[in-house]
């Protein structure tokens, strides 16, 4: 799965590189447009300046140390089928952009959308379909573990509500067969002896 969501990515790029060289197509007004940029930092346009030693060793181990930690997850029996797809989608989006670093030195973007000031963007920056796969896995990986969590605590929770209850119980619930409890059955009196047994020990 993770090859062919590479694969559409990069399809996606080189599809864009040539078909919006020399124009931008607009998709739904100045909101939706597909605008042709080279990206030589980060998703989203982030680390463009940096010192190219810190850039090219940041941009190698993000998608290989998401590679191994998804290979060893989708390993674990803990993994969910959320928290796997979500990896799958985060490693595929890393290793997407990583191509284009590494064969062209700079990553294709061609989608654009207005945001009209909001949060202070007139433009988001442009962004790509590798990007999409970053993103989505990163939330999808995050709502996972904010999920186990909540699992835990509540079988905590549980745990330690049944350790109280049955510290609370009575004395009667406690108690074995025939409602006496075996610290009243060690405790218990030795009935006296009866007057037969009395006799007998007389004529002894």
């Amino acid at each position: 799965m993770i090859v062919l969501l590479v694969a559409a990515d990069q399809i996606t790029k080189i599809v864009a590189d040539i078909v919006l060289a020399e124009k931008t197509i607009s998709v739904i007004g100045d909101f939706f447009q597909l605008d042709l940029a080279y990206n030589p930092g980060f998703g989203f346009s982030m680390g463009t300046g940096w010192p190219q030693w810190l850039s090219m060793a940041i941009k190698i181990l993000i998608p290989l140390s998401a590679a191994l930690f998804t290979f060893f997850r989708l390993k674990a029996s803990d993994c969910t089928r959320l928290e796997a797809l979500s990896l799958i989608l985060l490693t595929a989006g890393a290793f997407g952009n990583l191509i284009d670093r590494l064969f062209r030195g700079y990553v294709i973007d061609f989608l654009l959308f207005k945001m009209y000031g909001l949060f202070g963007f007139q433009y988001w920056p442009t962004f790509n379909v590798a990007d999409i796969l970053v993103v989505s896995g990163t939330i999808g990986f995050a709502i996972t573990q904010l999920l186990a969590a909540v699992r835990e605590h509540e079988a905590e929770k549980r745990k330690s509500e049944a350790g109280h209850a049955g510290e609370g119980e009575p004395p009667e619930a406690q108690a074995g067969e025939g409602g006496v409890s075996e610290t009243e059955e060690a405790s218990a009196p030795e009935a006296p002896e009866t007057a037969p047994d009395i006799a007998e020990e007389g004529e002894r």
